[in-house]
């Protein structure tokens, strides 16, 4: 029985994908279960994949015949056989020791999460990693955690994480939505009773053209908006944060919201999506059900005339884009 499921979506990554894949076969922790998840890839990926399932018994290959980084990674959590699961992206690669030294820091603090840092690695080859490193293991508690990740101290993603398989149970990836780590990291860990932080960088993210992150398409950003404005919610009806948390956060991910809704906005097609305009003028009209204390008097007074003055406001602020 491994211990640990590694589910790795793969679309369209052929040049990456063998370093990807080696690195998780060369784990020093070598009770693990390598998914490969194929969704529809028409530049060999998925060919590369069930090669190296004839090489490693480990390795099991899913073929899908939708593509979505979220399809997939729910198909292969419906698979798993490990208690704990963690995902690799088919671009990226982790260090051998990642699992091993995880999974140590986890278990003895009887922790249902673990994470790590990660460093960028660029095209030119260059690698940048602004995490101390020290080695230390801390025990924090998932309120602490979820501030941080709102604050952008901690990462959203859901690949520096090692999970209890558990987590899975009732909550997982949003289907048909990027950014889908924004949306849910932080609601598994408002499920966790510890999550423990092992201060060492064992993920290199590659930044490359193309990617999901680089190729930011007005879908996309409205997919972010909705993902970052759930959050305003889940902060005010959450009884796990004071009066004074709430403060502090929910006029962080108001700025934010308004942030990428200008930006959308801002977009010379923005005119072709007027469905998409108009649900996010909804929600902003749900968020002047509170108060101008908790989500910031300027705030508070952009949403009044982005909800009841719209026609005044896009001619001033945004007819010059189209």
């Amino acid at each position: 029985m491994p211990q640990v499921s590694v589910i790795i979506p793969v679309h369209n990554t052929a040049p990456y994908l063998k370093r990807c894949v080696d690195s998780v076969i060369n784990q020093t922790m070598k009770s693990i279960e390598i998914i490969l998840v194929d969704n529809l890839s028409d530049d060999g990926s998925g060919q590369i994949c069930d090669e190296y399932a004839l090489l490693d018994d480990r390795i099991k290959v899913l073929h899908l015949d939708k593509a979505g980084p979220s399809i997939a990674r729910n198909a292969g959590i419906s698979i798993a056989s490990a208690p704990y699961i963690g995902f690799v992206d088919s671009d990226d690669f982790i260090l051998p020791m990642m699992y091993e030294e995880m999974l140590d820091a986890l278990l003895p603090n009887n922790s249902e999460m673990v994470y790590c840092n990660l460093c960028q690695e660029f095209a030119d080859g260059h690698i940048e990693d602004k995490n101390l490193n020290s080695g230390r293991i801390d025990v924090r508690s998932p309120k602490d955690v979820i501030i941080d990740v709102f604050c952008e101290k901690v990462s959203n993603s859901c690949c520096t994480k090692l999970f209890k398989k558990e987590l899975f149970q009732n909550q997982l990836f949003p289907v048909g939505a990027f950014f889908e780590d924004h949306d849910t990291f932080y609601r598994w860990a408002n499920l966790c009773h510890k999550i423990s932080w092992i201060d060492k960088t064992y993920y290199y993210y590659y930044q490359r053209e193309g990617s999901t992150c680089h190729s930011i398409d007005l879908n996309k950003r409205f997919d972010y908006f909705m993902a970052e404005y759930n959050r305003l919610f889940f902060v005010h009806q959450n009884p796990l944060f004071t009066k004074n948390e709430q403060k502090m956060l929910m006029p962080l991910i108001m700025k934010n919201s308004c942030w990428i809704f200008k930006t959308f906005m801002e977009e010379p097609l923005h005119r072709n999506y007027k469905d998409k305009i108009l649900e996010m003028r909804k929600a902003f009209r749900k968020g002047l059900a509170l108060s101008k204390e908790e989500i910031g008097l300027k705030y508070y007074k952009r949403l009044v005339k982005i909800v009841y003055f719209w026609p005044v406001y896009y001619w001033l602020r945004y007819k010059r884009f189209v």
